[in-house]
């Protein structure tokens, strides 16, 4: 009988990527789930207008699509794909703590 180590799911390499993956993703979403639905109630409040607000809310979208394909060339091009992400997840972190609480 052979002694085969007993192996689990954190072991293997691409289990452990998933998974930080994952609860990244879980916190995104768990963010802009309770915060976003409320930004442009309270942005009202501070006297914007409709199209003001739909500028705001649509901004990130905007940056997106001229800043991914600029990052995705310079991270295919060099080679490293996890700077760049931790780069951006570190950005993001940042500006959603810079929100004030009221």
């Amino acid at each position: 009988m052979i002694n085969k180590p007993i192996l689990t799911s954190f072991d293997d390499p691409r289990m452990k990527t998933a998974t930080i993956l994952a609860l990244f993703f879980v916190g995104l979403f768990l963010i802009q789930g309770v915060f976003l639905p409320y930004w442009p109630v309270w942005l009202k409040s501070q006297g914007l207008s409709a199209g003001e607000i739909g500028i705001l809310l649509s901004l990130p979208n905007w940056v997106r699509v001229f800043a991914d394909p600029l990052i995705a060339q310079r991270a295919d091009r060099t080679g490293n794909r996890k700077t760049p992400m931790l780069w951006l997840a570190g950005i993001y972190v940042v500006t959603v703590l810079a929100f004030p609480v009221s």
